[in-house]
């Protein structure tokens, strides 16, 4: 009896030693023990077995000082969250050292060194302050949103301006961004690049809206984009839309063939070379295509050269040398330059930048073309 007595005694002071590593939510804390206390400042833990919060007392107790101590929303939440603790409206930031919340608590490093800790819930306010990228659908009569930059992402916060790092304008499809955004949906108020996001205490998001070109272009704004718009074998890669006026420096401009869209935006691109296409044909452009239109450009001060090899009968055009075309795709075409002749031949290129006059020399023989009806104007640079 005695012997069963001293086993029963044994197992009941096993069983307080265990309940002094466990978890204490029955509003008492064990005596004797080095006690850790969780305040949760509004919020809710759910536990295996129940929900806590202020109107009880929860902690763990400790055998000694000197230990790291276990957290228990990473104990009672799903991995890589923490979903065990909530507060209404609210985010929970982790547990501190002070009632203000303003020292964290380092799970992996700090240690438990008094007879009582206290430790209180962090929360910040579950608002999104976000920026919206966007565009008018004319054909649905509403606005889509294409990507948010949301704080939850750490991306935008107060202060905050407005970048579209991720590139969300261009998952429209069948459309090219412009690259450029606006203040208002029908995109006539240029985005400030200098606005940042007022945040405050509530949801909100600030809308920016995306300019387009129906159609698929490669946007080019410089030579070095207007060279890479050219394959290997001298042709368009797709459709160009010229964005804005730029100098070419002299450099080499020749176009095989030309079977998209150049769409020139009514900007001007100066100061371009063009060099013969071996020794029978000098242009801008060789064949112009079924498929190939132009259009709303200028090109200033273009310099044609005339190489040391070519052979009289050279044919010299001031835009293309030939088409496939029944009527022509060009519409409000500008050029002027000049031609530099280095070989021995004499070419007759009077008229070769006349408006309405010849714009494809066959050697000595003009071939006129007339321009009416296609907005080409040709003129000799001053």
């Amino acid at each position: 009896m005695r012997k069963i007595t001293k086993l029963i005694l044994l197992f009941l002071l096993l069983a307080i030693f265990a309940g002094c590593l466990a978890a204490c939510n029955n509003g008492d804390m064990l005596d004797g023990m080095y006690k850790v206390q969780f305040k949760f400042n509004g919020g809710s833990l759910s536990t295996d077995t129940s929900t806590v919060n202020d109107a009880s007392t929860f902690g763990y107790a400790y055998e000694e000082k000197g230990v790291l101590i276990l957290d228990p929303v990473k104990k009672y939440s799903h991995a890589g969250t923490t979903d065990a603790i909530s507060r209404d409206k609210y985010v929970f930031t982790g547990w501190y050292k002070d009632v203000g919340c303003t020292v964290k608590w380092d799970f992996d490093k700090d240690t438990l060194q008094d007879d009582l800790l206290i430790l209180y819930a962090g929360w910040e306010l579950a608002i999104n302050h976000t920026y919206s990228v966007r565009y008018w659908d004319e054909s649905s009569a509403k606005e889509v949103i294409l990507g948010t930059y949301k704080l939850s992402d750490s991306d935008i916060s107060a202060g905050a301006k407005f970048n579209d790092r991720r590139n969300y304008a261009n998952l429209r499809k069948g459309y090219t961004s412009l690259g450029e955004y606006y203040k208002d949906k029908e995109c006539t108020q240029p985005w400030d690049y200098d606005y940042t996001h007022p945040g405050g205490d509530s949801d909100l998001d600030v809308p920016v809206y995306a300019k387009y070109l129906q159609g698929e272009y490669i946007l080019v704004r410089n030579y070095q984009n207007l060279y890479d718009a050219i394959n290997g074998d001298g042709n368009l890669r797709g459709n160009v839309y010229i964005m804005n006026d730029f100098d070419c420096g002299g450099e080499e401009l020749q176009i095989q063939t030309l079977n998209y869209e150049f769409n020139g935006n009514g900007k001007i691109i100066s100061n371009i070379t063009v060099n013969p296409f071996g020794a029978f044909s000098l242009c801008m452009i060789h064949t112009i295509g079924d498929k190939g239109q132009m259009h709303d450009v200028t090109f200033n001060n273009v310099k044609y050269v005339i190489s040391e090899n070519s052979m009289p009968t050279m044919e010299i055009a001031v835009l293309a040398q030939g088409t496939t075309q029944k009527q022509l795709q060009l519409t409000n075409v500008h050029i002027n330059g000049t031609v530099v002749n280095n070989s021995t031949n004499n070419y007759d290129l009077s008229g070769l930048f006349e408006g309405n006059g010849c714009w494809l020399i066959n050697g000595n023989n003009k071939v006129v073309l007339s321009n009416s009806g296609y907005g080409i104007t040709l003129e000799t640079k001053e």
